[in-house]
């Protein structure tokens, strides 16, 4: 998935008026803290300047962390605090989704990874 169609997605269910450029830096974040992620697992780091055709690391179905982490910044600076514990609390799961998906590929021999 690339940033722009994470963008594109929370766009369409998320009145919002931040610019793009502020997206694109809290993709960026996210994807930073996929990539430490990916780095402990013994995965090649990747870094690049996050535009918007930029290819995001975390696969289906875990790429719905990226989702809910522009989601809660959005909240955020639009000062809606609610929304915002209720967006980062999706991510939050999300995120721990990920993370035992990657340990569990990466401990169990002949387990396919996600990267």
């Amino acid at each position: 998935m690339t940033a722009i169609e994470v963008i594109n997605r929370v766009d369409g269910q998320l009145h919002n008026v931040c610019p793009l450029e502020d997206k694109l830096e809290w993709l960026s974040q996210a994807e930073a803290m996929v990539t430490q992620l990916l780095a402990r697992t013994g995965a090649p780091g990747k870094e690049t300047a996050m535009t918007a055709q930029t290819q995001l690391s975390a696969p289906q179905p875990h790429d719905r962390l990226y989702s809910h982490y522009l989601e809660a910044q959005i909240h955020y600076a639009s000062q809606e605090y609610l929304k915002y514990n209720n967006a980062m609390s999706l991510f939050q799961m999300a995120w721990m989704e990920y993370a035992n998906a990657l340990q569990r590929g990466s401990q169990r021999p002949g387990r396919r990874k996600f990267f």
